[in-house]
């Protein structure tokens, strides 16, 4: 473990340093890619649809309904409130993270739920800017995440994306929180 240690600090102090530099030197080195602008376009959203079976789509499209359903009945749980106790003021104030991060992992299968499952209910909060990060990106991932109502795509991963999105990079704006799920890494 302090070896993955020693490996991420680096790799998190180059992309801070260095920003797209070495974000892009990480990405030509653990996926093979050598990308100038990490941003999926327009144009490549619009290639992706072309790629994934009309069936995908819908069932994307079905799940997202369910998801917000099921977000929204959570959203009305949640409340502000305030109580005061021996003259403190306690309470809690419900108020949505400005940008969020969403990281989806690539490999071999795509994971379009997480684009799903983390970008629809940020978006039903209140989150005003949502990105989504993913290694070899799969088009049925970029379809999840412009279904799901992601304001960015970008086609990085691994611990360079995280830092990335942690610090920002002139290509990368810099986040208030990370979601999504991960490795040892």
């Amino acid at each position: 473990m302090k070896e993955i240690n020693k490996v991420v600090n680096k790799i998190i102090e180059n992309v801070k340093s260095k920003g797209d530099a070495a974000v892009r030197y990480y990405t030509k080195e653990f996926d093979k890619i050598g990308l100038n602008s990490f941003l999926v376009t327009k144009q490549e959203v619009k290639e992706a649809y072309k790629q994934v079976n009309k069936e995908t789509i819908k069932a994307l499209k079905f799940a997202k309904k369910n998801i917000e359903f099921f977000a929204k009945q959570q959203l009305k749980q949640l409340r502000n409130f305030e109580v005061r106790k021996n003259g403190a003021v306690l309470g809690q104030r419900i108020i949505p993270i400005e940008k969020i991060g969403i990281y989806i992992p690539g490999g071999n299968y795509p994971l379009p739920s997480t684009a799903l499952m983390c970008i629809i209910p940020a978006r039903l909060a209140g989150v005003k800017e949502i990105i989504a990060c993913s290694p070899k990106i799969k088009p049925e991932t970029i379809v999840a995440a412009d279904i799901a109502g992601a304001d960015k795509i970008f086609k990085i991963g691994g611990v360079q994306a995280i830092a990335a999105m942690a610090y920002g990079t002139k290509q990368i704006p810099r986040v208030d929180k990370i979601v999504g799920p991960g490795n040892v890494y």
